[in-house]
């Protein structure tokens, strides 16, 4: 019988940490590392939500795990 031939009954959840950083004026998604395009660089894609990227160079995503705050990001621009 193998391992998991009845599911698996238990699970672990982890998490984990990593930092990213942006020129200060131009966070995108198309300088994150979790931005991979497919269809031969004709769509792009977030890795972390799966989120589609139609303005990955002007901008970030809407689900954007790394916790990005238009408002903070105005605030940082202004310096």
């Amino acid at each position: 019988m193998a391992k998991y031939d009845r599911g698996c009954v238990e699970y672990v959840t982890v998490e984990y940490t990593m930092r990213v950083s942006f020129p200060k004026e131009r966070v995108v998604c198309d300088l994150c590392p979790f931005c991979h395009t497919e269809n031969s660089g004709t769509r792009f894609r977030c890795m972390e939500t799966g989120e589609i990227l139609p303005f990955h160079n002007v901008d970030f995503g809407l689900k954007c795990p790394l916790g990005i705050d238009e408002k903070d990001l105005s605030e940082r621009r202004t310096d």
